[in-house]
């Protein structure tokens, strides 16, 4: 009964586990075998499954030449980390500030369970946080437990008098290790949170638990968690999804990319299995071949190895008068276009993984790479908002449950996914600008130059140690001399006249002045 699934979970479950495999690695995924790499019709009829066959030795062959790229993982770790490169902002009143450094059981603080939520939004697009309390321990306070997708198997929600869809069913499957005489084993156990009887919540209804092995189930034994006296009005639980906080689980956003990978993965086994066909030709022999030391015809129903046949360097094959030897092998027209494809494969997977920089990218100005970025991460902005959202809830629940002021509860994600540092590329760009007399100081330039993380120094410190430098020599020796001339006929180093400014307003005016002559001059051509 406790093992009954939500019919929701049960139609979600293939794909999780799909994903799931994929993201463990090549170990998982050529262990399932047949499930992800399907065998070829010769195969099958010699035998494919069955031990010692020629069929299964084949396709073992087969599979362990296949290559396995994690596209999953690495599409995950990379979406995670945009997520993460900058700190989410957490907000808690003082009561619940111990939760800031440890908000798990086993230690975990708000922003590491933040990034495990976003990571499994990312690689299965659900999760759950449930509030409880440690019975074991007197004034225990209330601490969050985290619940992958396959852990949360059973719920119910009801209508109540108010119009809102409350929770007032929900099964947790937990596996437990237990160790008896140094061995330890897993137990499956399940814990059920029920409101009222579990299908209808009246407003005198209160939160009840309890925690059962398989078929134990029993009702009475069934208890209400309270924390100083105070009893929920509702089950201290979360649902997280890609998109959203509901019950009902969202479609895992990688599960293109999934199929992609596997596609990938089937076309490497082809691949891979005809350049092996390629390397591996067969000697045909027509007529009698006749033993080395004998002139009598050897017999024709015995194998290569015991007539004795050699191939290779100092072989030698005696064939009669009327025979011929000639090795045959498969045709090697398609492999070229099977490679291609593959490259091909990969780089759609690469795309799909949130590999942004693809080949010939590496010139792309910081600027552009980040305006390319807007479209593309638009689900990432909902999973970030979502995941921040349903940590904020289960937070809130806590502030309820011990009398604190849950609207100081506050969790901003980092949603500055495609602010990377942006490239050298971008900074002479800036400088050509100002060259070129575009109105912006020096100044200007070095604080957007600091805003990418290349100086941490304020602009006049910075102006200083640079005097100190040219005082001390070590700029002159440093400096490339063509680089040095170059500088020197520009009159555009900020270092140059008696403020930083002074050139630049010089050299604007020069240029202005040449361009009026030069529009003048085209005037009277044209006249």
């Amino acid at each position: 009964m406790l093992e009954s699934e939500n019919y929701e979970y049960t139609s979600m479950r293939p794909y999780w586990d799909k994903l799931n495999d994929l993201y463990r690695g090549e170990d998982c995924v050529k262990k399932a075998g047949i499930k992800y790499l399907p065998p070829s019709t010769g195969m099958i009829l010699d035998g494919v499954g069955e031990l010692d066959t020629v069929g299964d030795q084949i396709y073992r062959s087969y599979l362990k030449r296949a290559d396995y790229i994690n596209h999953v993982k690495n599409g995950v770790d990379r979406y995670v980390g945009l997520c993460h490169q900058s700190s989410p902002t957490i907000q808690l009143p003082p009561e619940m500030e111990y939760l800031r450094d440890k908000a798990t059981k086993d230690g975990q603080s708000l922003e590491s369970l933040l990034r495990m939520i976003n990571t499994e939004q990312v690689k299965l697009g659900r999760c759950g946080l449930f509030v409880d309390l440690n019975t074991d321990i007197n004034g225990s306070e209330p601490y969050i437990a985290f619940y992958d997708a396959f852990s949360i198997i059973n719920w119910n929600n009801s209508d109540n008098p108010f119009g809102t869809s409350d929770l007032n069913m929900l099964v947790l499957h937990e596996v437990e290790h237990v160790c008896t005489n140094f061995q330890w084993s897993d137990e499956d156990r399940y814990r059920v949170c029920l409101l009222g009887d579990g299908s209808y919540v009246k407003p005198t209804d209160y939160y009840r638990q309890g925690v059962f092995q398989a078929d134990t189930f029993r009702e009475e034994e069934m208890f209400y968690p309270s924390y100083l006296g105070t009893k929920l009005k509702e089950i201290p639980f979360v649902f997280i999804n890609a998109c959203d906080c509901i019950s009902r689980p969202d479609f895992p956003p990688l599960d293109d990319l999934a199929n992609t990978s596997l596609s990938a993965y089937r076309l490497s086994a082809d691949y891979k299995q005809a350049l092996h066909m390629q390397g591996q030709d067969t000697l045909v022999i027509k007529g009698n071949l006749l033993n080395v030391t004998e002139t009598a015809p050897s017999d024709n129903s015995k194998n290569a190895l015991e007539q004795g046949i050699r191939t290779g360097a100092g072989a030698v094959l005696n064939v009669g008068a009327d025979g011929n030897a000639e090795f045959i092998g498969v045709n090697g027209d398609g492999i070229p276009e099977m490679r291609q494809a593959l490259e091909n494969m990969y780089n759609r997977c690469e795309v799909k993984s949130g590999n942004l920089l693809t080949n010939g990218a590496t010139f792309e100005s910081g600027e552009s790479l980040k305006t390319r970025l807007t479209a593309q991460t638009a689900t990432l902005n909902q999973i970030a908002l979502t995941g921040a959202f349903g940590l904020q809830k289960a937070l809130r629940i806590i502030a309820r449950w011990i009398g604190a002021d849950e609207e100081k509860v506050v969790v901003q994600p980092n949603l500055e996914f495609s602010d990377f540092r942006s490239t050298g590329d971008d900074l002479v760009k800036v400088v050509t600008a100002i060259n070129l007399g575009f109105p912006m100081s020096f100044k200007s330039a070095y604080e957007y130059a600091q805003s990418k993380g290349y100086a941490k120094e304020p602009f006049d410190t910075q102006i200083e140690m640079i005097k100190q430098e040219k005082a001390s020599g070590l700029r002159d020796l440093l400096m490339p001399p063509e680089l040095k001339m170059q500088q020197s006929n520009s009159g555009l180093n900020p270092l140059n006249g008696n403020n930083a400014g002074g050139s630049l307003a010089n050299s604007v005016e020069k240029k202005t002045t040449t361009a009026n002559k030069d529009l003048s001059n085209v005037e009277k051509i044209t006249k």
